[in-house]
């Protein structure tokens, strides 16, 4: 009777495998990573101010460079999208003008737009 006994409980006799125990197990929360603290000026001017010049109006390099935009000329703002902006920015134009798509982040080329589009406030307050 004892060898049936050990037998049985070694034997499982059910007619199914119970299911696993699912467990809950959360997934990791991705937090966003912090905001970029951009400094538009520094980033301007270590960028863009070898051709644009201090200033944005590119004057010094104009000889070389004539069709180089006047970010201080406000009707010259008027006409580029903030959109347009970004995309000559990005894909840059040649055969000057280099693409920054993959040397600044989106946040940075914004910011970049932005502040451009402070050159003709700054000279018409200038008396």
């Amino acid at each position: 009777m004892i060898a049936l006994w050990a037998y049985a409980i070694q034997c499982d006799l059910r007619p199914f495998k119970p299911d696993p125990i699912v467990r809950f197990i959360p997934k990791p929360v991705t937090l966003a990573p912090p905001a970029l603290k951009i400094n538009a000026a520094d980033l301007f001017s270590a960028q863009c101010m070898a051709c644009h010049g201090l200033d944005g109006a590119g004057s010094a390099i104009r000889v070389a460079l004539p069709a180089i935009p006047d970010f201080t000329n406000a009707a010259w703002q008027k006409t580029q999208s903030d959109e347009a902006f970004i995309q000559r920015i990005s894909d840059g134009k040649l055969p000057t003008m280099p693409a920054f798509s993959g040397k600044l982040h989106d946040e940075q080329i914004k910011a970049l737009v932005s502040y451009v589009r402070q050159f003709p406030l700054k000279t018409s307050a200038t008396p």
